[in-house]
């Protein structure tokens, strides 16, 4: 039997704990370990940049709560993953980021050497979590150990693993199997007895739930119906309850009425948020979260940080959720279904203004003609400004933004990750034409791959948001109106399908045609077509 390699030890590995896809471009720093994952079972899907080789494995966590890999080269190549590495950071999405690096002797030198930082490892734990520098490789198992304790146990974030290139082929007689897995924590008894105490009595109760609880779907809808509590959620958290149930008012924190709501409740009770100024758009001095907070979160930093809670409980969101239940006494408060009817009413009206018409009409036709739980991966454009907290969405884990970090070009990479990690679901794509721009080269894999997968352009003539922004703050806009491509040009040598609908059933047609094509399709939306911005 030939000697096993550290590559061999660090691919063997990642098929024991469960990952079955790895997102990279191969280069000469990691020719070795490209030897182990040929002689895998690995799926292997090269981007055509680095920074869509984390932004895919991103999609691929998004939609799974699975972490998937991403390889990259020394120097460059980490560097142009970082973007989508602190994205995942950002939103709490797991993923294994094998990264090369200069041979162990090369290590701090700066003599020059292909691909040479002055120091990678410490760029790399920015944007992780926990991040080790491979020294040995009989350390392998423990490293993989602590990188999945870390998904399993704690706030899932992306880990890092750094290999000196020379360490690759060398021999790694290591068990490549998993170690047991760590379990997630509980709340302790007597936390959750007073939050149970509290919640009992409220009269006036709201659920504020951020991503931490979105794989707490059930646990968070039977609380609701339990307290008759009004439910809010963060963009992270979007349709973690169906939003069309009586009691949901949405991803709405951003506007006023749901703030108001928020200041009138008697308990909030928060889970898996950070409260961050993204939940708000507004400082937190201006935010008053209830007579009373209850904080959970299974980062126990995170129960501190922007607001001051009455009661904080340490756990995870589910296990805390479920355990709330058992404790409640009483009945039920009624008014929820009142309130949240009314803030959707009140919400809708701040939107649809003459501005924002036109985004609002697109919305209405997308949940006219979208399939049943679909993926919508979303990148920093208008429509998804307005849609976080106007369009309703029926089903959990379906729209995903960048809302923390705010990254430019998620768009599509995440939602090709997404469509490898959830292939029975439908998924698709909404970019402005200046975010899709940053990493349109990714549409040529979702067309190698003979992916069905819908890309909705919002083309407003460049940077829109930005040049709004611009004009409210009295400043000339400067760089924001830009010669866009040709699309259907673009998508022709993207080897994609085109259209550009100019009515309602245009794009209804449009989308039905994409979902079931053989690859992918884009769609372009001129933000001041006809059919959009003129009379009912």
């Amino acid at each position: 039997m030939a000697e096993k390699s550290c590559a061999d030890a660090i691919v063997g590995l990642m098929e024991s704990y469960g990952i079955d896809t790895i997102f990279g471009i191969p280069g000469v720093h990691t020719v070795a370990f490209y030897r182990a994952l040929v002689s895998s079972g690995l799926r292997h899907v090269t981007p055509r940049h680095e920074q869509g080789a984390a932004l895919m494995a991103y999609g691929y966590g998004l939609a799974t709560g699975r972490p998937a890999a991403c390889s990259v080269i020394t120097g460059p190549g980490l560097l142009n993953a970082a973007t989508g590495i602190g994205q995942a950071y950002s939103d709490s999405v797991p993923m294994l980021v094998v990264a090369a690096a200069n041979k162990s002797n090369e290590l701090g030198m700066g003599q020059g050497f292909l691909h040479e930082m002055p120091n990678q490892h410490d760029a790399a734990r920015t944007v992780t979590t926990f991040n080790h520098q491979l020294r040995a490789p009989e350390n392998l198992p423990e490293v993989f150990a602590q990188a999945f304790a870390q998904f399993d146990s704690g706030r899932p974030r992306p880990v890092g693993l750094e290999v000196p290139r020379n360490l690759f082929d060398q021999p790694a007689n290591v068990d490549a199997t998993a170690w047991p897995r760590t379990s997630k924590p509980g709340p302790e008894v007597g936390a959750v007895a007073k939050a149970g105490a509290l919640l009992s009595k409220a009269e006036r109760p709201i659920l504020l739930l951020g991503g931490g609880a979105k794989w707490a779907g059930a646990e968070a809808l039977a609380l609701a119906e339990r307290l008759g509590a009004l439910v809010v959620t963060t963009t992270a958290a979007k349709g973690t309850i169906p939003e069309t149930h009586p009691l949901s008012a949405g991803a709405t924190l951003e506007l006023e009425p749901t703030q108001r709501a928020l200041a009138d409740a008697d308990i909030v009770l928060a889970v898996g948020s950070e409260l961050a100024e993204t939940s708000f758009w507004t400082s937190a001095s201006d935010i008053q979260l209830g007579a009373r907070l209850i904080r959970v979160d299974i980062d126990p930093a995170q129960l501190v940080r922007g607001f001051r809670p009455d009661l904080a409980i340490l756990g995870d969101a589910a296990l805390t959720m479920e355990a709330l239940i058992q404790s409640l006494g009483g009945r039920p408060a009624s008014g929820g279904q009142d309130r949240a009817a009314r803030l959707w009413e009140e919400n809708r009206a701040v939107h649809e203004t003459p501005e924002t018409m036109n985004r609002c009409r697109m919305l209405n036709m997308l949940a006219e003609y979208l399939p049943e739980n679909c993926f919508i991966s979303l990148d920093s454009t208008q429509v998804a400004y307005t849609g976080a907290s106007y369009f309703r969405i029926d089903h959990p884990n379906g729209w995903h933004f960048p809302n923390g970090f705010g990254t430019l070009g998620t768009g599509v990479p995440a939602a090709i990750g997404a469509k490898l990690g959830a292939p029975d679901r439908p998924a698709m794509a909404i970019a402005g034409d200046g975010g899709l721009l940053f990493t349109a080269e990714e549409l040529i894999v979702a067309a190698e791959l003979r992916m069905p997968l819908p890309v909705v352009v919002w083309n407003n003539g460049g940077y829109g948001e930005i040049r709004d922004h611009m004009i409210d703050a009295g400043v000339q806009p400067l760089g924001t109106d830009l010669l866009v491509p040709d699309f259907s040009a673009l998508a022709a040598a993207y080897r994609c399908g085109y259209a550009r609908p100019e009515s309602a059933e245009g794009f209804g047609n449009a989308l039905a045609e994409a979902f079931s094509a053989t690859g992918p399709t884009l769609i372009e939306l001129r933000s001041d077509a006809a059919f959009l911005n003129g009379p009912d």
